[in-house]
């Protein structure tokens, strides 16, 4: 797929999801070439989230799993600016060659996301039962 190609899609209108609520119906654009094309916003993820998504192993496995290729694009924006002229936020730019391996590309990410999510919260919760009392 080309970046031109890609451009036309937009053009056309084709609506691209950037959240991980948007489904695959709204998210997804056949492509002429190559089959279907999604993407993902994450740069508003959790850095630990945008660490795990964007990973080589993880894409990997994703990749193996659904046959979906996906690419890490834009730059990361910090929260309250705006991207540099010209750029866009962090996405992952999931491409397929069904709608169904895009679709469980998607949401093999998204449980990925809430996995580090999860663990996050655990991780930052005390246990009960430590060493010393408060008297």
């Amino acid at each position: 797929m080309t970046a031109a190609s890609l451009a036309a899609a937009n053009a056309a209108g084709v609506g691209l999801g950037s959240s991980l609520g948007a489904g695959l119906g709204a998210g997804a654009a056949a492509t002429q070439q190559t089959g279907f094309v999604s993407e993902l916003e994450i740069n508003d993820f959790p850095q630990h989230s945008r660490w795990k998504v964007t990973h080589r192993q993880t894409l990997a496995g994703v990749t193996e799993l659904t046959g979906a290729a996906i690419t890490v694009r834009g730059t990361y924006v910090e929260p309250g600016k705006a991207p540099p002229d010209g750029d866009r936020k962090l996405f992952l730019l999931i491409e397929g060659p069904s709608e169904q391996a895009v679709r469980q590309a998607k949401a093999e990410i998204k449980r990925v996301v809430e996995e580090c999510a999860e663990k996050a919260l655990r991780r930052d919760v005390p246990t009960a039962g430590g060493r010393y009392s408060v008297m």
